[in-house]
């Protein structure tokens, strides 16, 4: 096109054009993956032993002059691959990190409760919660970092948060068993009455539709941070979530994406779910699709009694059986499509005593 010249970047970040470094497998593998962010990311930090940095922008960067020797400016600008280097790590401390205020998110929901107060001994609260929430926001990481794609235009990051239920349903209640003096069975006084009345069940049981993760390629084809995508070749977001399950996998964790779509990587793409590649063009941005992990569930039950002792005095004792099914809620998958354990669950969820509020755990 008109106005275009060559730019021998890598001939003289490498010192000349038959320079042992054409050869390098990692760079010729980030040419080959599109992976112009790694490549450049290679590039930039001067490290005493291969200065491609220094060979670029010779002395104009400080650190070349002071800590390598070199004396004159090079032939590409201080800011060639990165707005203002000084703000990285050059000196020595830690990166500058880049703090802003442009983060945001919605929440929307729709709640419905039952309940029913004391009945024939029995009470009860049923509660559904249909949600969505989106946005760019931390979640719970008290530090405020969010997934940031690029920092020119933060939109992209944006999806569902961490905390992304679209339906739940919670149920609590108590039942007073019928036995006793003055229940329906064994309706005795006496020694008969201490042992079987009094007792009380109990139980909180929560079941909800799962939690949201982001498929990432592992690729750096636009920057040296933000993932690049995906390629999906034939198939469609809603059929790879239909995929999502739990399944038997090696080992005491499960596969959260079925293994019979497991595919096997090459050169070019190293992805482990068939049909889905990562994105190979350098510049660009590829499909970063979300999918919604397996539905969990979990029940905790207690047993009391009330042992009256005087009118104004009595003793209480109670059991509490928390996750009373030992029934394991696996956690979202490794969601690299590159890694050896992709679409693998290596956490569970461990669930607080009310059955809401889960974490990983690992």
């Amino acid at each position: 096109m008109p106005g275009q010249v060559a730019l021998p970047i890598l001939s003289t970040a490498f010192g000349g054009a038959s320079a042992s470094d054409f050869s390098n497998s990692a760079f010729i593998t980030d040419l080959n993956q599109g992976a112009a962010g790694a490549l450049a990311g290679a590039l930039v930090y001067p490290n005493g032993n291969a200065n491609y940095i220094c060979n670029l922008v010779g002395s104009s960067l400080s650190p070349c002059a002071t800590n390598y020797g070199y004396t004159t400016p090079g032939s590409y600008p201080l800011n060639f691959f990165q707005a203002n280097p000084y703000l990285d790590s050059y000196s020595g401390g830690a990166p500058a990190s880049y703090m802003t205020a442009q983060g945001y998110g919605t929440y929307h929901a729709l709640q419905v409760d039952f309940r029913q107060k004391q009945w024939h001994g029995m009470q009860f609260d049923v509660n559904y919660t249909w949600s969505h929430t989106l946005g760019i926001q931390p979640d719970n990481a008290w530090e405020g970092n969010v997934q940031v794609f690029s920092i020119r235009n933060l939109r992209q990051s944006y999806g569902p948060t961490t905390f992304d239920l679209r339906n739940v349903v919670h149920a609590s209640g108590t039942y007073d068993l019928p036995f006793g003096h003055g229940k329906a069975l064994l309706n005795r006084t006496g020694a008969i009455d201490k042992i079987v009345g009094g007792w009380t069940l109990g139980t909180i049981f929560t079941r909800d539709s799962g939690f949201p993760f982001q498929l990432l390629g592992g690729y750096n084809t636009f920057n040296d941070y933000g993932d690049g995508g995906l390629v999906l070749n034939g198939v469609t977001r809603s059929q790879l979530q239909n995929a999502v399950g739990t399944f038997n996998a090696p080992g005491a964790f499960k596969y959260v994406i079925n293994p019979a779509l497991r595919g096997s990587p090459t050169s070019l793409c190293s992805s482990l779910l068939t049909n889905v590649c990562q994105n190979t063009t350098a510049g660009t941005f590829g499909s970063n699709p979300w999918l919604t992990g397996p539905g969990s569930w979990n029940d905790d039950m207690s047993l009391s009694k009330v042992i009256p002792i005087r009118e104004r005095f009595r003793f209480s004792l109670q059991a509490e059986f928390l996750n009373v099914f030992n029934h394991p809620n696996f956690g979202s998958p490794n969601n690299v499509l590159s890694s050896p354990l992709f679409g693998q669950s290596t956490q569970t969820l461990a669930d607080s005593l009310a059955g809401g509020n889960k974490q990983p755990s690992a």
